[in-house]
């Protein structure tokens, strides 16, 4: 497990270092449509988690992890190339697999460990994804502020990373299925509708909403008079703040339970997005876009759990990372326009998703998920 957070840190580091130059460099460049197109692309490209538990089952996690990183390397070098509508879909193509297979090989690992280690191994799988977070963003903003308007020189940083995470993945040679599948993955999902349509639909507009707003925050940081080389820190710094926002999660699943953190953390995500619509300071902005990030430490975490406590856990990860990137795919072909027009639309429409998800997290899928009960006061 230590070296799967260790590939784990260092893949996102590279994914973080390309999020945070790639907007940037694209809009500079007068291409963020082309932009938008790639992160499309990646997204339609990482619809083959549907088939994630699949690919991966008879294989070792090692040989996923660093296929999927070397594949997720292509991809992101290809990105410093602007010009081109057809280069910008073809990177997103390629990295879209790449990163799809890590993430899903990764969750999978977690969901078939047993359900008393489940919480710890999220929390620790999201620690790592943090601590990659800090890394990359604060290697961004380095990168940022030494080669100025060459920005393609940062972004070269991100494929590197990668090819160390691929390295390092090597090193993980247990099969992903050489552990017993939990008694509840033996029931397959056969059932009415048996959940797996309700999880597309909620995580397609979670995918659909997360899309709007994550990509564009270096344009929103920099809109709204956040130095270009502070936007790496200002990220960095949300990064932190999850990883201590992670020590929160169990104390708060054992007080308000699984279904109620997912509802209350969603609602939470929903408002702190709303705070970014005034044309307020950089502090305030900076502020809430911290709050935001803590926020999404409760969200990602808690709807793990309420997926791998459903029935086919090991199936429905696959299903719910396509969903969610189908949204994103689709986000990608708007998103662009509206942040071209200042952004407060695309901010006002992933509240609104936000909302819709929290009132159909709790009528359709939560219902579906089985929790212990909050412990007592």
């Amino acid at each position: 497990m230590p070296v799967i957070l260790l590939a784990t840190t260092l893949m996102v580091a590279g994914m973080w270092v390309s999020k945070t130059l790639q907007p940037l460099w694209f809009a500079q460049e007068g291409h963020l449509r082309n932009f938008g197109l790639s992160t499309t692309a990646m997204a339609i490209a990482g619809l083959s988690a549907f088939w994630s538990h699949k690919i991966v089952a008879g294989r070792s996690v090692g040989g996923v992890l660093t296929a999927s990183c070397l594949a997720y390397a292509t991809g992101l070098a290809l990105r410093v190339f602007v010009n081109s509508a057809l280069v910008a879909i073809a990177s997103g193509l390629i990295a879209g697999l790449g990163a799809s297979m890590f993430l899903a090989a990764v969750r999978i690992d977690v969901a078939r460990q047993p359900t008393e280690q489940r919480l710890a191994s999220v929390s620790a799988r999201e620690a790592a994804i943090q601590v990659g977070t800090v890394i990359g963003t604060l290697l961004a903003a380095g990168l940022a502020a030494v080669v100025g308007r060459s920005l393609w020189i940062g972004l070269l940083v991100a494929p590197t990373l990668l090819i160390a995470a691929a390295v390092v993945g090597r090193r993980v040679g247990r099969p992903a299925d050489s552990a017993p599948p939990p008694p509840e993955e033996v029931q397959q999902s056969s059932g009415p509708m048996s959940g797996r349509s309700r999880v597309v639909g909620v995580w397609a507009l979670r995918g659909f909403a997360a899309s709007l707003v994550i990509p564009y925050l270096p344009l929103l940081l920099e809109d709204r008079g956040v130095a270009r080389s502070a936007i790496g820190v200002v990220l960095a710094a949300a990064a932190v703040g999850r990883l201590f926002a992670l020590r929160l999660v169990p104390l708060l699943d054992r007080h308000l339970g699984t279904r109620r953190s997912a509802v209350v953390s969603e609602l939470l995500l929903a408002l702190l997005t709303l705070a970014l619509v005034p044309a307020v300071g950089a502090t305030v902005v900076i502020a809430a876009v911290l709050l935001r990030f803590a926020v999404t430490t409760f969200t990602t975490v808690v709807q793990d759990l309420v997926l791998f406590s459903m029935a086919s856990p090991i199936a429905l990860v696959g299903t719910a990372q396509a969903a969610f990137l189908i949204g994103d795919a689709a986000a990608g072909l708007v998103a662009p326009g509206l942040w071209l027009g200042g952004g407060e639309g695309a901010l006002l429409i992933a509240v609104g998703l936000l909302f819709v998800t929290a009132i159909c997290n709790t009528t359709a899928i939560l219902p579906q998920a089985r929790e212990r009960e909050p412990a007592p006061a």
